[in-house]
C-alpha cells in the first residue's frame, strides 16, 4: 500500500492506481490519502475514457464497479470532488442518476462493462464507463489519483 508507484498508470499529468481490496467509501478515500493521493476526480471525457479503457472489466456477463471521489454528502444533491470542488461541466452519470435511490446513495461510483452486482442484487442497462450513485457503506474496489505537479 505505501507503495503508490506499484501498479500504476498515468495521463496528462496524474498517476492512477486501481486498488482491488474493496472498501466503503470513506475508507477508500482515507487509504488513497495514505499513499499520498486522493480517490479518482473525472473532469474530462478523455480521462473517463482513459479509466475505463485502463482498468480490467470482469469476465463475466457483467462488469464492474470502482469508487470515485465524487459524493453529496456535504449537501443532498451537490456533488463535489474530494478535493472540496463542486462537479465541474463533464458528468457521465447513467440513465435516470443520480437518483438518490432510497434517500441514502451518497457516492459516486464508475461502472466499467455493461452492469454490475452487489451481492444478490444485479444492475444492468450501463454503458462502459457510466457513472451513478450509491450508498457509501457498500465496500467496492477504487481507484486512486495522484496528481504529479
Amino acid at each position: 500500500m505505501s507503495n503508490f508507484t506499484a501498479g500504476k498508470e498515468s495521463l496528462c499529468g496524474s498517476c492512477y492506481k486501481l486498488f482491488t481490496v474493496p472498501e466503503t467509501w470513506s475508507n477508500a478515500q482515507a487509504k488513497c490519502r495514505s499513499v499520498g493521493a486522493q480517490l479518482v476526480k473525472i473532469e474530462s471525457a478523455v480521462e473517463n475514457d482513459f479509466l475505463t479503457r485502463t482498468f480490467p472489466k470482469a469476465t463475466g456477463s457483467l462488469g464492474v464497479t470502482y469508487w470515485i471521489g465524487l459524493s453529496d454528502q456535504v449537501e443532498e444533491g451537490k456533488w463535489t470532488w474530494t478535493d472540496e470542488s463542486i462537479l465541474g461541466n463533464y458528468t457521465n452519470w447513467g440513465r435516470d442518476n443520480p437518483n438518490d435511490l432510497s434517500g441514502n446513495q451518497n457516492c459516486g461510483h464508475m461502472v466499467i462493462g455493461n452492469g454490475f452486482s452487489l451481492g444478490s442484487l444485479y444492475f444492468t442497462g450501463y454503458n462502459d464507463g457510466e457513472w451513478n450513485d450509491l450508498r457509501c457503506d457498500y465496500p467496492l474496489a477504487f481507484i486512486c489519483e495522484k496528481v504529479s505537479y
